[in-house]
């Protein structure tokens, strides 16, 4: 594992949450900028993945405010737990709206 998650990818891991809660159904991913690029939530997302440091208590805070649900919460509270839970919740949506639209 990388050494401690950067301030820039701890920042646009939260900017994922808050668009995650805020994606409508029939829209597509939200991006976010991270470095002056347009990145998907489920990207960012992967990239959390490789930082198993401990989560703050005001991101998982968020976390669970945004996604609205409890079952599949990550039982371990680290940046990797919360990024994998948040990419499976994404991948789901991701692909119900593919199945609404006809093209899956």
């Amino acid at each position: 594992m990388p050494q401690g998650i950067p301030t820039k990818l701890r920042d646009a891991f939260s900017e994922a949450i808050a668009h995650y809660g805020s994606w409508r159904s029939g829209e597509p991913e939200p991006e976010i900028s991270l470095d002056m690029h347009r990145i998907s939530i489920s990207r960012v997302c992967v990239a959390v993945t490789a930082y198993d440091d401990p989560i703050d208590s005001e991101t998982w805070s968020h976390l669970a405010r945004c996604v609205r649900r409890v079952d599949g919460f990550p039982p371990e509270r680290t940046f990797a737990s919360a990024a994998q839970f948040l990419k499976c919740l994404i991948d789901e949506r991701a692909a119900k709206h593919r199945r609404r639209s006809g093209s899956e």
